[in-house]
């Protein structure tokens, strides 16, 4: 960085009062007196201008971002060797002493804002351990207003030579520079998080920063205004990176990228990606990608061209995306590893008006790989009674499909597992999907009382069910009754004398148990 009039850096990171910005001019502002630094804020309705004055552009921002202030309300932070002092070395975490300089007193403040004093157990010993620097292996500096290394590689080095986890978030590092200067000396480092920093894009990827990065296998970059040149930057610099975290960036395209050998988490949550082809084109070849988180996207469609890419992807996370047909979720059938699915909050399963819990039964049945979905174990049990179901929805329109060659084409495109669960679990029941059994249905409904008995608050129900019902639809209802997750459901009945007969088959039929008219359902979780 370029340094200008009163020390200050044109590039220098800052706060003023409580608000961070960029340094971006330092000199006159005529016809005012004295020196003035140019700042743009990192919060732009902070601002009053462009960095332009009477008609005179001293420099560029976005519009409205800029503010000229006086040299003496810039605080340009601390070095990182102070911060380690301030928090670790010198008894941080400690609470201040009182005016009469007891450091054995220590404060909170009640609702009522009177101060009660608390007496600390082992106090001196916390504050031993917290003096011993040289021991940890986890330290966070957040929000400590971090500038610079404030040492070189060795004295950093010799200060924390056992520190493996570096918190340095929220603070005034200006450049890559900075950061490699702090790292260097941190032999053992493996995970290091500089969320909102606001770093000036490296000027030259050969610039030989990768011996400060060498041995960092976690990176944390979330919040930082990156660009797609700053990530195929880490992706050359940091050769042995494994997880990189690169929420809320902003980031609209993924563009050409080298490197990533050893990356198996990649978090892109939160950002603007809206077209999978790029995803597919720009990240599919990684070749030991386990982890791909794209929530909270605006990705509308998936589509996997063949089953060579994505090799290795074990867990993919969808939630909060625009995705609204199936198509996308049978295009996940090709990638061979997937294991888990995380797909909450699309318009596919969000604007159906039928219960959450049928989306996750069409999920599973769709899906035949996935041993986990929405963070949630799918049992074996519950793989079959979502197949079942499926077979079941789909029934008619399979046989209606078998009439010509292009309806059965078009069917299979459709539900393009469903020949296979067909083998598995035997040809749907044709007589039930027939009108003539819809009629009949009046004359085997049941007037059941529903009960929770393990929680007297919640409402007894009379319901009159079909005896043909499931215990799986039973459970469906069940859910829309009361709330429960089907998942968690245990069901039992009980008969005219009292006995209570468990419900354990949710493919089973009402009729099957016995279950008769003015008989009692039993609801427990």
């Amino acid at each position: 960085m370029e340094v200008e009039g009163g020390g200050f850096a044109i590039g220098q990171r800052c706060r003023v009062g409580e608000y961070f910005a960029t340094i971006l001019y330092v000199g006159a502002v005529p016809p005012s007196q004295g020196e003035w630094v140019g700042v743009e804020w990192d919060d732009a309705n902070r601002g009053k201008h462009s960095g332009d004055n009477d008609g005179v552009q001293y420099f560029s921002c976005k519009p409205g971002g800029g503010s000229f202030v006086r040299p003496k309300k810039i605080n340009r932070g601390v070095t990182f060797l102070e911060a380690v002092r301030q928090r670790y070395a010198d008894g941080g975490g400690v609470a201040d002493t009182d005016d009469n300089g007891d450091d054995d007193d220590m404060f909170v403040v009640d609702e009522a804002s009177r101060l009660t004093k608390v007496y600390m157990v082992g106090k001196d010993k916390i504050t031993e351990k917290l003096s011993q620097v040289d021991m940890l292996r986890d330290i966070s500096l957040r929000d400590m207003l971090i500038s610079s290394a404030g040492g070189d590689s060795e004295q950093i080095g010799a200060t924390l030579p056992s520190l493996k986890e570096l918190d340095l978030s929220h603070n005034l590092l200006s450049t890559w520079n900075d950061v490699a200067a702090i790292t260097t000396g941190l032999k053992k480092l493996n995970s290091l998080n500089i969320s909102e920093n606001r770093l000036a894009p490296p000027p030259d990827f050969s610039a030989g920063l990768s011996s400060g990065f060498g041995s960092l296998t976690k990176l944390f970059v979330n919040k930082m205004n990156l660009q797609w040149s700053e990530v195929q930057f880490i992706a050359a610099t940091f050769q042995a990176i494994q997880e990189l975290h690169l929420c809320q960036n902003h980031i609209k395209a993924l563009h050409q990228l080298a490197g990533f050998q050893h990356l198996k988490l990649l978090n892109l949550e939160d950002n603007y990606l809206t077209d999978w082809d790029v995803v597919l084109d720009t990240l599919a070849s990684l070749p030991v990608l386990e982890v791909l988180i794209l929530s909270g996207n605006q990705l509308t469609s998936v589509v996997v061209k063949d089953t060579g890419q994505f090799t290795s992807l074990h867990s993919l996370s969808l939630n909060r995306n625009l995705i609204n047909e199936w198509q996308s979720v049978n295009a996940l059938i090709k990638l061979r590893s997937l294991r888990e699915l995380k797909f909450r909050d699309n318009p596919l399963v969000e604007a159906s008006s039928e219960p959450a819990y049928t989306a996750r039964q069409l999920l599973i049945a769709r899906l035949g790989e996935i041993t986990t979905l929405n963070n949630s174990e799918v049992s074996l049990k519950e793989r079959q009674a979502s197949e079942r179901y499926y077979i079941k929805r789909y029934a008619q329109d399979w046989i209606a499909s078998r009439n010509t060659k292009e309806d059965e084409a078009t069917f299979s495109n459709e539900h393009p597992r469903f020949a296979e669960l067909v083998v598995v679990h035997g040809s749907p029941d044709v007589a039930m999907q027939s009108s003539a059994s819809k009629l009949t249905m009046k004359d085997s409904l049941l007037s059941l009382t529903i009960l929770c008995p393990d929680d007297p608050t919640q409402k007894q129900v009379v319901k009159k069910l079909p005896s043909t019902m499931t215990v799986m639809k039973l459970k469906a209802l069940l859910y829309r009754l009361y709330k429960v997750d089907p998942v968690i459901q245990k069901l039992s009945y009980k008969d005219s004398k009292g006995k209570e007969f468990e419900l354990s088959d949710d493919m089973k039929e009402l009729s099957f148990y016995s279950v008769a008219n003015g008989d009692t359902i039993l609801l427990r979780w």
